[in-house]
């Protein structure tokens, strides 16, 4: 199900529409659904991370959660590259799937990632599991 037909709607947040797809920035995580038979390459990542920047400020600490509503191809050195050129930005990433393939191409990214990645099958499972991260908790702010 996508984003905006959903409560989370109620919620404050910043959307972002781009060319490779929509992005909607909450408190603490951001949900992304990118575009039918795109490549997400790390240039347009880094558009993303910039727009993370702008939003949080200099040193934010955000959930990535992937609503895989469509299919579309990522490139798999994302995540080094994104390490390499200091990002930090992201402490733990969820990937809706909705079918087995889904299932099969998220199982080949948690193997890429260097933080926690989530396999979720609704988009409620991938919100409540990353607004439970200890990084997000009253303590720790």
């Amino acid at each position: 199900m996508k984003v905006e037909y959903t409560n989370y709607m109620d919620q404050p947040h910043m959307r972002l529409l781009k060319p490779f797809g929509v992005f909607y920035f909450f408190e603490n995580f951001i949900v992304a659904e990118i575009n039918e038979g795109e490549h997400f390459s790390y240039l347009k990542a880094k558009e993303i991370i910039d727009s993370c920047y702008k939003y949080y400020g200099n040193n934010p600490k955000i959930a990535y959660v992937s609503n895989r509503v469509n299919s579309y191809s990522l490139e798999l050195t994302l995540y080094s590259k994104m390490k390499r050129d200091g990002h930090q930005l992201i402490v733990a990433s969820a990937v809706i799937i909705y079918d087995q393939i889904g299932l099969k191409i998220a199982t080949l990214e948690k193997s890429f990632s260097k933080h926690s990645l989530k396999r979720c099958y609704t988009l409620d499972e991938a919100i409540v599991w990353v607004s439970s991260l200890r990084e997000f908790s009253i303590s720790n702010t």
